[in-house]
């Protein structure tokens, strides 16, 4: 169903939005950010009572001259009728704001799903290496998987590669505990216990426990020769064979990972592209900073240009 919803999404948007991919990264971004500011204020121009609104900003700037004065002369009374008001007015103003998001819904998710497919990535060029990983489950570590050779690919270290175990992201010193690496070169008399040192103090000395690895994968870095059609990339590993599109030279990328079977000898196949920087320095918001959600760094800067450009929009256009 979300397959079929977001092939028909993809039919429509990409005529309409295609366009933008002959342009650099930089420039689709801001052209989307914008576009989308554009059309949430412009939304209201045709959706809400623009001179309702208009009064309503205006009574709210003289509630506020009357609020400080009121403040000033510690007239508790006149404070909260004020405030009464203005709480008053505020509910009326959002009561309009519900038919411009509605309206605005359509393009902008429309506009979003193009996106998230489009110009999350750079797509693979003529020539260039792309780490490609296969997952697997922690049994099959130490054994033998290999890539399908095909005309127009090549694999930079081989076609066959070893399913290695998933790696300790902080990894410790050989022969050294954590109090070994803290206390480093310091004087042995330094080292005495001081006075006052509490039992829990000695006890988050404790050496942290092992690490114990999840899954494995094997890796390979792959480079081709450009073609209108994508290649089929072929892990063979045992009696299966797992493939996965890989597109290079095109203007547009296949997805950068495919889940496969959970349960199944291979989970997931993953070709890691080069993610869409605006100005090659805007980051993501990685997956160690927040596991469930990671936010792609075009993400971060589309929200960085629409959200300011519905303000600039308004302002520009005198919008309510």
């Amino acid at each position: 169903m979300i397959e079929a919803l977001n092939t028909i999404i993809m039919a429509i948007a990409d005529p309409l939005f295609g366009w933008m991919l002959s342009l650099p990264t930089d420039v689709i971004l801001i052209i989307v950010g914008f576009g989308t500011g554009a059309v949430m204020t412009l939304a209201r121009l045709f959706t809400t009572n623009q001179d309702l609104l208009r009064r309503c900003d205006e009574d709210k700037k003289v509630l506020g001259r009357m609020l400080k004065e009121a403040k000033k002369a510690g007239d508790k009374d006149r404070v909260k009728a004020i405030q009464a008001s203005k709480g008053g007015i505020a509910m009326k103003a959002f009561r309009a704001e519900g038919m411009p998001l509605l309206i605005s819904l359509l393009p902008i998710a429309l506009l979003g799903t193009w996106c998230f497919q489009r110009i999350g990535f750079h797509p693979p060029q003529d020539g260039e290496a792309v780490k490609v990983e296969a997952f697997f489950p922690i049994s099959a570590a130490g054994q033998i998987v290999h890539l399908v050779p095909q005309d127009g690919l090549e694999a930079e270290g081989g076609w066959v590669a070893t399913i290695e175990p998933e790696r300790d992201p902080n990894p410790k010193p050989e022969g050294k505990g954590k109090a070994a690496e803290a206390q480093g070169d310091v004087p042995a008399e330094k080292l005495a216990p001081q006075a006052g040192e509490s039992e829990a103090a000695n006890a988050a000395e404790e050496p942290e426990p092992p690490f114990v690895p999840t899954y494995s994968s094997a890796v390979w870095h792959v480079k081709g020769k450009a073609q209108p059609e994508p290649y089929v990339l072929q892990v063979r590993y045992k009696d299966g064979t797992y493939e996965m599109p890989f597109r290079v030279g095109q203007r547009t990328y296949e997805p950068e990972l495919l889940f496969l079977d959970p349960e199944g000898p291979v989970t997931v196949m993953q070709q890691w592209l080069r993610e869409v920087r605006l100005f090659g320095i805007v980051p993501g918001y990685p997956q160690e900073w927040w596991p469930h959600f990671p936010i792609g760094a075009w993400l971060v800067a589309y929200m960085l240009i629409a959200v300011p450009s519905v303000f600039l929009t308004k302002w520009l256009f005198r919008i309510h």
